[in-house]
């Protein structure tokens, strides 16, 4: 058996090498929605996300990835996007590889270290969660996350052409975020 710095330093490897894991995950995904987006291969679906998982702003364009994969540990990724600015909203369902919301938030944390300007702790449904506003170069965002059952369901928002763009659409992530469940 180690002593216990050494299994502080085997921790703190661990914990580096699933941040390496989710941040590559994070740019596979954007640049797999990125792609598709401008392909023009995602189309707006019905409006039966309602129905799942959360509400979304059923006036927004809805954009659905069926690159994604479950071998890459992908369940779904939907992109909602405010048609008259870019605004957009991501979820993503996907096999998790922290075993909780806390371990998620300490990776956030150091993840993006330095364009945090807000951090809260939440409790949706009965469902821990976190959620970060960040500023990085003055463009603004917020990602929220949750562990459920070996699953990180994670919403991300977004892109705003300006600050008032962003404002006036929180208050509808913040709904999207709060009417989150597992079912």
């Amino acid at each position: 058996m180690g002593s216990k710095s050494e299994n502080m330093t085997r921790k703190k490897l661990i914990m580096k090498i699933n941040t390496k894991k989710w941040c590559i995950s994070i740019l596979l995904l954007i640049g797999v929605v990125g792609i598709i987006l401008i392909s023009g291969c995602i189309h707006p679906g019905p409006s039966d996300v309602s129905q799942g998982y959360y509400e979304y702003p059923e006036t927004w364009g809805r954009h659905k990835s069926d690159e994604v994969t479950s071998e890459q540990g992908f369940k779904t990724v939907v992109m909602f996007t405010k048609p008259s600015e870019g605004t957009s909203i991501t979820y993503i369902a996907k096999t998790s590889v922290w075993k909780d919301t806390n371990e998620a938030k300490s990776v956030w944390k150091e993840a993006f270290n330095g364009s945090i300007t807000n951090e809260t702790d939440l409790n949706v449904n009965n469902l821990k969660g976190y959620e970060i506003t960040r500023n990085e170069s003055g463009t603004k965002s917020k990602m929220v996350i949750f562990i459920v059952d070996g699953m990180a369901y994670e919403f991300d928002y977004g892109f705003a052409d300006n600050e008032t763009s962003f404002n006036t659409s929180e208050a509808i992530f913040d709904n999207v975020v709060n009417s989150f469940k597992v079912k």
